[in-house]
């Protein structure tokens, strides 16, 4: 019997993390989950695109760096939030997509 797909994800992400933590759709660059840090530092919550939220230094769009990743491939790199609520100015950031479910990054 075949499973129904679902945009909800059953991941408890802890929200004591000392940094953000986010999964992201590389599809449509869509948050899937983000732990409380990503809502209180820079905005970010399930079902919003990543591109408003976050520019690469390269002024590219997030979504196409996260599209290209194979999978199990990182990508690193700064990153600029345009949300941020306590004068974060940029943000080095380390980019995976998931191998074994490559839906994720």
């Amino acid at each position: 019997m075949l499973e129904a797909q679902t945009d909800e994800i059953s991941i408890n992400l802890p929200d004591a993390f000392p940094w953000g933590v986010a999964l992201i759709g590389p599809k449509d660059g869509t948050v899937l989950a983000a732990n409380a840090h990503m809502g209180e530092l820079y905005g970010c919550r399930p079902r919003e695109l990543i591109d408003p939220l976050f520019t690469p230094a390269a002024g590219q769009d997030l979504s196409k760096v996260i599209n290209v990743l194979a999978p199990g491939q990182s990508w690193t790199g700064r990153i600029y939030p345009q949300n941020s609520r306590h004068g974060i100015a940029s943000v080095d950031v380390m980019l995976q997509r998931q191998e074994g479910d490559d839906s994720k990054v």
